[in-house]
C-alpha cells in the first residue's frame, strides 16, 4: 500500500483528488466527508418527509412532540438540505457540501436566538439552534479533515522529490 492511500487520496489522471477511501490494513473505509454528506442526506429528508405529515402549512407545530417546531417551509428546507446531501454524495461534492453546510447551519443557529418567526416563516428554537449547531460543527470538522490531507499529501509529495533527489548519482 502507498503512503498515498493512506492519507487518502485517488489518482484520477494527473491529479489526486481528496475524499477517496480511507485503506486501513486490509478495509477500505469512505471519508467522513462522504459519510457526512450521507448522514445528512439521510437525516434532513427523513426530517423534512416526516415533517410533513405533522405541519405542512405556515402554523407551527411541534415535531411529534419534541421541542422542535416546524411548519411547511421548514419541512421544505430540510427536504432540500437533504437531497442536496444525497446528491453531494453521488457527484462527489462532499467537501463543498460541508463547507457550504457548515456555514449555512451556523447562521442558522445564530438565527435562532434572534426575534421569532425568522424571515416570518420559520421559527427556530431550542432544539433547532441544538440541531442546526451540532450540523455546522461536524460539517466543519469534515472541512478541517480535508485541510489536514492536502497538507500531509504536500510534505509527502515533498519527501518523495528529495529522495529522488537525493538518489540520484551526483545527489543534486
Amino acid at each position: 500500500m502507498s503512503e498515498n492511500n493512506k492519507l487518502g487520496l485517488a489518482k484520477a489522471s494527473n491529479t489526486w483528488r481528496l475524499g477517496a477511501d480511507w485503506k486501513i490494513g486490509n478495509r477500505s473505509w469512505p471519508h467522513p466527508a462522504r459519510l457526512y454528506s450521507l448522514g445528512m442526506g439521510i437525516l434532513y429528508t427523513t426530517l423534512g418527509i416526516a415533517g410533513f405529515f405533522r405541519a405542512s402549512g405556515l402554523t407551527s407545530r411541534n415535531f411529534w412532540g419534541t421541542n422542535f417546531l416546524i411548519n411547511g417551509p421548514h419541512d421544505v428546507y430540510h427536504l432540500v438540505i437533504g437531497i442536496l446531501g444525497f446528491a453531494a454524495y453521488r457527484v462527489g461534492r462532499e467537501f463543498q457540501y460541508a463547507r457550504a453546510m457548515s456555514v449555512i447551519f451556523s447562521f442558522l443557529s445564530i438565527a435562532g436566538f434572534l426575534s421569532q418567526p425568522t424571515f416570518g416563516l420559520m421559527t427556530l428554537n431550542g432544539g433547532d439552534i441544538f440541531l442546526h449547531g451540532l450540523t455546522a460543527i461536524i460539517g466543519d470538522g469534515v472541512c478541517r479533515v480535508e485541510v489536514d490531507e492536502k497538507l500531509e499529501a504536500e510534505v509527502t509529495a515533498l519527501r518523495s522529490e528529495l529522495d529522488e533527489v537525493e538518489a540520484r548519482p551526483g545527489g543534486d
